[in-house]
């Protein structure tokens, strides 16, 4: 009699956890801003910026308080955030997303003058589709994703929607 009450309470047990919702995933809106100051927004201390709808969604969210960007320029730290490498690895170190020339696979040192002892890295031009971005791994979670604002990582092939977002909002100006 023991064994069929523990059995039955077991399956019950387990019919019970199987019948559980399964938990909602959670919304997640990163938001990259050029030339904003640490300091630039209420929520980060500032008393000269009204910023309440950035205050709001901090005050409800995550902030990021101990973190550094990958490059003072605007191509390789979007490149960075999307990918998670530094701009070293992706080879990509200058702002060059605008630039007509297309590079993917840069190989030599640029000498801007005979007399320079080092040359600058050469740099990509172009966020490689082939790389895994974290838009692509949100969608594989079932997450719907969108890009808006200033893209710079190029043109048509190496848009927003090869690289995992299903929705795009500007950008265009500034491939």
């Amino acid at each position: 009699m023991k064994k069929l009450n523990l059995l039955t309470g077991c399956f019950l047990l387990l019919t019970l956890l199987g019948c559980q919702q399964a938990p909602e995933q959670p919304n997640v809106i990163f938001i990259l801003a050029d030339d904003l100051g640490w300091k630039d927004l209420a929520c980060f201390g500032s008393d000269y910026y009204e910023t309440p709808n950035f205050d709001a969604l901090a005050a409800s969210g995550i902030k990021f308080t101990n973190a550094y960007s990958a490059s003072p320029l605007c191509s390789p730290t979007r490149a960075s955030i999307l990918t998670g490498l530094e701009p070293g690895r992706l080879r990509f170190t200058t702002p060059s997303g605008h630039s007509v020339r297309v590079v993917l696979d840069p190989q030599e040192s640029n000498r801007s003058a005979p007399h320079y002892k080092a040359g600058t890295p050469a740099t990509r031009t172009r966020l490689p589709n082939e790389y895994l971005t974290f838009a692509e791994v949100l969608k594989e979670q079932g997450y719907a994703t969108a890009f808006m604002g200033k893209w710079h990582l190029g043109r048509e092939p190496y848009i927003p929607e090869n690289q995992g977002f299903d929705v795009v909002v500007g950008g265009r100006e500034h491939s």
